[in-house]
């Protein structure tokens, strides 16, 4: 047996295990170390297969792919530069913990410090980045099959745990490197099953928990970004202990916020609630404000299964590590329900003017904003799924968006919050085909990821692209003092006339300029992928800002309605 037969009974063996471990979509880029992969790939009938040119935009198409599955999808790449375009989508995905399977094809050891073309250190080159790395030996007839799916089978695993995210198996092939199929003969048998079993609560332990920690009556609930918690229970957990809930965009709850536990435009509201304690689930917030908050609450109890400090300023007393949706099936079964307070009552009544003022202060007013919009947005009752862009699209978003029924599901990369990689992460998110994707993205935002335009160009995805054009970077000239400075437009506006019509053009895309007879939900029922180009004005989103705090502060001066009178 020869080389290439190694290298492709090893590949397919390593496609038929993640194919076994319901791992189906591969996201391929050309390479020839990486061939036989993707012939294995490529050839297996139960594979599906995504390619792209761009490693960048492909590893960030994977974590769309990978959020909107809620599971592992597989990267496979050539050896070199090409891990490093990897490498932003890799830190986002364990930062948030997506499942990705990074397959590398790497030279033999015989190659490595010698200078050979194509060859870097690949090993650990992900870490710390990754939840568990391995790097198999170069194929011949002592790799055994078993071996290498079981290795395959406990890399599927470990990225499906809770603490789970990116793996990295580092494949060394030497050449030739392809043969012609050898197996065909796909199987769903995996090499290893796995069962987990839920962490409990006993009413012991639930009972010293309720007296310990969730007796008192002014609490608050907080929800960061998670998909670990189903709205359903964490709303009767609300109701349960009669406390008011502040929900994260990027959590599971704030598509339902109908439900009058949900605090509105919270962030106008934050000094006024005054709990004596904090239980907070999910991981980051949108809001920059939450965590200060947060900070100067006497007890902050977080639930989690993660083993990471999700406590930039040191705010948490008390931790209960424990999957959140289990901990509070656990808490209402085994406590008493507490009964309708005053705290809650003036709570929901804050709620309730701070949700009025977002329409009074927004469209009194003829002048359309970036803001003004997704407040319209959130009262679509159409079915379609939501990215939202880095730097100013989710700030406003955080601010105005409470649906009463959103029909869809809420996504941003809020790991490291990088504007890269955004159009190809809509474009994953959108191969799902459950239903329509709506991405709203910068301009910035929008430039920086060109190139994965081109895969929409090949699979014309329901994919509309939303471009808030306010002619650069001016997320700036929010910073303190950068606006007056002689060198803002060099160093940080970096203002540009481009021309959005000629892109969509290039990429076979419908384009259409934003207007107020410009129906979006009619283009979102057309399936069709499109791009809207909305003209925006800093000032006119900063006037608008300042009049939503204006007006819920004069309101609440007229009615007098204060938790502490």
């Amino acid at each position: 047996m020869n080389t290439a037969y190694w290298n492709t009974l090893f590949s397919e063996s390593i496609v038929e295990e993640l194919v076994a471990q319901n791992v189906r979509h591969f996201c391929i880029a050309p390479g020839s170390r990486s061939s036989a992969l993707n012939l294995a790939a490529k050839r297996n009938p139960l594979a599906e297969v995504h390619t792209h040119f761009d490693e960048r935009g492909l590893g960030y198409i994977a974590l769309g792919l990978a959020k909107s599955l809620n599971e592992p999808v597989a990267l496979i790449v050539t050896s070199g530069s090409a891990l490093a375009n990897l490498l932003p989508a890799v830190v986002e995905a364990f930062h948030t913990h997506v499942p990705l399977i990074l397959l590398t094809a790497d030279r033999p050891p015989e190659l490595h410090l010698a200078m050979a073309n194509q060859t870097i250190e690949q090993y650990d080159f992900f870490n710390p980045f990754i939840r568990l790395h391995f790097q198999f030996p170069p194929p011949s007839a002592e790799v055994s099959e078993g071996f290498v799916k079981s290795i395959v089978a406990h890399a599927v695993f470990v990225s499906k745990q809770e603490n789970g995210g990116p793996i990295h198996l580092n494949c060394q092939f030497r050449t030739p490197v392809i043969h012609s199929t050898v197996k065909n003969r796909p199987t769903l048998k995996p090499k290893t099953s796995f069962q987990t079993i839920e962490r409990i609560l006993s009413a012991k332990e639930a009972s010293k928990i309720q007296q310990e920690i969730l007796f008192y009556e002014r609490g608050v609930i907080v929800v960061g970004q998670t998909d670990l918690i189903e709205s359903k229970a964490l709303l009767e957990f609300a109701k349960h202990l009669c406390w008011p809930i502040l929900v994260d965009p990027l959590s599971n709850c704030r598509k339902h916020c109908s439900n009058r536990y949900i605090l509105q435009n919270f962030e106008n509201i934050l000094d006024e609630l005054k709990p004596d304690i904090v239980v907070k689930f999910g991981d980051r917030f949108v809001n920059k404000m939450i965590d200060p908050w947060l900070n100067s609450i006497e007890r902050v109890v977080y639930v989690t299964p993660h083993t990471e400090r999700a406590d930039p300023l040191h705010a948490i007393t008390h931790r209960i590590v424990m999957h959140p949706g289990q901990f509070i099936h656990d808490m209402i079964q085994h406590t008493p329900a507490r009964l309708f307070s005053s705290y809650i009552k003036n709570c929901l009544e804050l709620s309730e003017i701070s949700f009025q003022s977002i329409d009074k202060a927004l469209f009194e007013e003829p002048q359309i904003s970036e803001i003004a919009f997704l407040r319209l947005l959130s009262k679509s009752s159409i079915f379609f799924n939501l990215f939202v862009g880095n730097s100013m699209p989710i700030r406003h978003l955080d601010r105005v968006f409470y649906p009463h029924e959103f029909r869809g599901e809420i996504y941003a990369n809020r790991g490291h919050s990088g504007i890269e990689g955004n159009i190809a992460t809509a474009i994953g998110i959108a191969l799902k085909k459950d239903r329509p994707t709506l991405a709203i993205l910068g301009d910035m935002t929008f430039w920086h990821d060109l190139n994965s335009l081109f895969f929409l160009k090949k699979n014309p995805l329901p994919l509309i692209i939303i471009v808030f054009n306010n002619g650069g970077g001016q997320i700036f000239n929010y910073l303190e003092g950068v606006k007056s400075l002689q060198e803002n437009e060099e160093l940080f506006v970096m203002p540009h006339t481009l021309d959005y019509a000629l892109v969509a053009k290039n990429f076979d895309l419908d384009y259409f300029f934003f207007n107020e007879d410009l129906c979006i939900e009619t283009l979102i029922q057309k399936k069709r992928p499109a791009l809207i180009e909305m003209v925006t004005a800093q000032e006119v989103d900063l006037h608008h800002l300042k009049r939503l705090k204006d007006t819920l502060e004069c309101t609440l001066k007229e009615q007098s309605l204060l938790l502490y009178k």
